[in-house]
């Protein structure tokens, strides 16, 4: 079950597990991060912006920003499983439907739209917020592993991360969302097999859910 949270004064809306604790609620958090924890377990969630990095192929954007994260944590070891990198956006209204057949047919459709396209240049606008809807990047998603030392323990933290990567154009911003899954931990508290799984499966419908409704939020 999840809950839509409004991030940064409501500039962001993103569907979370509905038993996530605002972080906010507890202690002072930067004011470019918004920090979630589960109640049952050590994982935490980080919606976070941040400077665009240099490198401007995706991938390797990823992983600079998992690398710095590595070295916030002090992480003794990490690695990365795997990258998914979106496919460019697909077509909306009639043009998702041009898309799908053959050219020959294409020209054909033209022509008996026109007519029809005249009568919808008259209309009103889309609303702002159909706009942004359709402006929010697609996110580009790593999985990875750390091995972390937390404060007061001896024994690292084998602690799996899911990142979720929102390349924001024209603002020199990289939005940086982060699942910090605990699976094995000195304590014996790591998440369970199941556990890991709904996260997963939660951190990825999450993911999908970000919408950036007021881009004037990246100055």
């Amino acid at each position: 079950m999840s809950d839509k949270r409004k991030l940064f004064g409501g500039a962001i809306t993103i569907d979370l597990p509905s038993n996530l604790v605002d972080v906010s609620a507890i202690r002072e958090v930067p004011d470019t991060q918004e920090v979630f924890i589960s109640p049952s377990s050590e994982a935490s969630y980080v919606i976070e912006i941040l400077q665009r990095v240099d490198p401007s192929d995706p991938k390797d954007a990823a992983r600079f920003h998992f690398d710095a994260l590595a070295d916030d944590n002090q992480a003794t070891t990490s690695s990365i499983t795997n990258i998914d990198v979106p496919g460019p956006p697909l077509p909306i209204g009639e043009d998702a439907l041009v898309a799908s057949i053959d050219k020959d047919s294409k020209s054909n459709l033209d022509s008996e739209r026109e007519g029809e396209a005249v009568q919808q240049s008259s209309k009103e606008p889309e609303t702002s917020s159909k706009t942004d809807e359709l402006s929010t990047p697609s996110p580009i998603f790593l999985h990875g592993q750390q091995t972390v030392k937390k404060f007061n323990r001896t024994v690292p933290d084998e602690v799996q991360i899911m990142l979720a990567l929102y390349r924001i154009e024209g603002k020199s911003v990289d939005l940086v969302f982060t699942a910090n899954l605990p699976v094995a931990t000195e304590a014996g508290d790591g998440m369970s097999e199941d556990q890991l799984k709904e996260a997963k499966d939660a951190f990825i419908t999450a993911a999908h859910s970000l919408r950036i409704d007021d881009f004037g939020l990246f100055v």
